[in-house]
């Protein structure tokens, strides 16, 4: 009984936290106000909890500044499944189509959801790679 209700709480929990999502799509969530691309890229460097990282990675693709791209590319080699997850969303996010051979890479990943992610990127990367070059 104890595990029934325990999935059922993290069910409703991510229900919830898709619906929030759902109604503040389109604007940042990771992001603070007035916090700068230069302090994300340092928490995404050397944070100090995974927490830190993970927010940061999501952050930077949110802000939208291209000058993030080699700090979430080095992201992607994190310990941390959630933070390469995140760098790597962030680098579609981004547009970084030069970043695709470290993307490409992820596709070996021991994390099922890092290998979800790359691919998705991937396919989105490769089809502004074609829509740029027509």
């Amino acid at each position: 009984m104890r595990k029934t209700t325990s999935h059922l709480l993290f069910v409703i929990a991510m229900l919830y936290v898709g619906a929030a999502w759902c109604c503040c799509k389109g604007e940042n969530i990771f992001a603070e106000p007035g916090i700068s691309v230069a302090t994300y890229i340092e928490r995404l460097k050397t944070g100090t909890t995974e927490w830190q990282r993970y927010n940061a990675a999501a952050a930077l693709g949110e802000l939208g500044d291209r000058s993030a791209i080699p700090a979430l590319v080095e992201a992607l080699k994190s310990p941390s499944e959630w933070v390469r997850t995140n760098a790597v969303q962030s680098l579609d996010q981004l547009g970084a189509v030069e970043a695709m051979p470290n993307i490409k890479a992820l596709l070996l990943d021991q994390s099922s959801d890092v290998r979800a992610a790359a691919n998705v990127v991937i396919k989105d990367l490769q089809a502004l790679k074609d829509k740029s070059a027509n």
